[in-house]
């Protein structure tokens, strides 16, 4: 039963939604890794950090608010990957997390 209710209340709603705060942790690790000042652009203002969740092909709105903002740095391997993708390895790491700790 508790098997069960994780993975329909837990894991098959969060698979490929790249919505909510993922949105501004993917976002913040792809702009760490493809810009030189990544401190100065994440806490730029709104609407830099709206074009890059846009450019992003994600759909969602967001800001940067991470704090520490080191947790970007998480999800840092997996910012070249698709969001859709990048969403799924975090929810089954999670999810194996969670098995883990029964």
């Amino acid at each position: 039963m508790g098997f069960a209710a994780i993975l329909r209340l837990g894991i098959l709603p969060s698979w490929n939604a790249t919505t909510g705060d993922f949105a501004n942790y993917f976002v913040g690790a792809r702009v760490a890794r493809d810009i030189a000042e990544p401190g100065r652009f994440l806490y730029d203002g709104f609407f830099t950090f709206q074009r890059e969740i846009d450019r992003a092909g994600l759909d969602a709105s967001g800001s940067f608010l991470a704090l520490p903002p080191s947790t970007a740095l998480l999800l840092l391997p997996m910012a070249s990957l698709s969001p859709a993708s990048a969403r799924n390895i975090l929810t089954a790491f999670q999810f194996f997390c969670v098995v883990l700790s029964i």
